[in-house]
């Protein structure tokens, strides 16, 4: 018979050590298959027909419940020390990431500074040079209208060239450029702006009226609103096991289920 509780990974080739304590694990093991196999003689019945059978259900159910709790006391007490040493390392790591990230969190600002500064110069530049090319626009198509009027052919087509390229740059310039800090070395590293958004309810709306327009407008997306549901359906249940919870909820309908425990 295949045996259902063997150890996973420990096979005859392994020779790095268990994380926990074997002998204790195998005491356990024995002791929910003793369990199982007890269990699947109750399952074998179908069914629980006497008084005398259901209250020997009832100690075999707490028999179960005790087993679980050491295993998972035992579980605990095994994982503790891995735990402890992992925070450790983590404690320790910290002490030597913490100064750079606070050193990179200053420069940050000083480069944020820097380049919000040179994108401000850069989009006036970029103002300026597309009022520039629309005023040459302009000029142009006046003259080639004003040539068009003396009926002088080539100069309205000129004019007409003119204008044409003058409203290519007129959209051009209308494009942004974002501004990127490159390194000094000539190698690929590039500091470039990133934006980042912090959501509130908004302040001018009274607070049920901004939740549920944020609700409404969140649900139109598809993978939102599975998780918007999720998350309803949870509370709502929540909200139901409490002792002084509603017992009914709008929108929401409860199925009964009932399970000896």
């Amino acid at each position: 018979m295949d045996d259902q509780f063997g150890l996973i990974g420990h096979n005859s080739g392994d020779t790095a050590p268990l994380p926990y304590d074997e002998a204790l694990y195998l005491n356990l093991q024995g002791r929910v298959r003793t369990l199982a196999e007890t269990g699947g003689a109750w399952l074998d019945l179908g069914k629980i027909d006497t008084d005398e059978r259901a209250k020997k259900a009832v100690d075999f159910t707490a028999q179960g419940k005790k087993g679980l709790k050491t295993i998972e006391d035992e579980r605990k007490k095994a994982k503790q020390p891995h735990a402890d040493a992992g925070k450790a390392v983590d404690d320790a790591f910290k002490k030597l990431t913490a100064p750079l990230l606070k050193l990179s969190d200053g420069l940050s600002r000083l480069m944020t500074q820097y380049q919000q500064e040179q994108q401000r110069i850069r989009d006036e530049e970029r103002r300026q040079r597309q009022a520039e090319e629309q005023a040459r626009a302009d000029a142009a198509r006046k003259a080639a209208e004003d040539a068009a009027r003396r009926n002088d052919v080539m100069g309205a087509a000129a004019a007409e060239a003119e204008a044409a390229e003058a409203d290519k740059a007129v959209k051009q310039a209308a494009k942004p450029q974002a501004v990127r800090l490159e390194s000094a070395t000539g190698g690929a590293r590039t500091v470039s702006m990133r934006t980042y958004y912090t959501a509130g309810f908004d302040p001018d709306m009274p607070d049920d009226v901004a939740r549920t327009k944020a609700f409404v407008a969140l649900s139109r997306n598809p993978e939102h609103r599975a998780k918007l549901d999720a998350l309803l359906l949870q509370l709502a249940e929540a909200e139901r096991r409490s002792s002084t919870g509603a017992d009914q909820i709008a929108g929401i309908t409860f199925t009964t289920q009932q399970k000896a425990v």
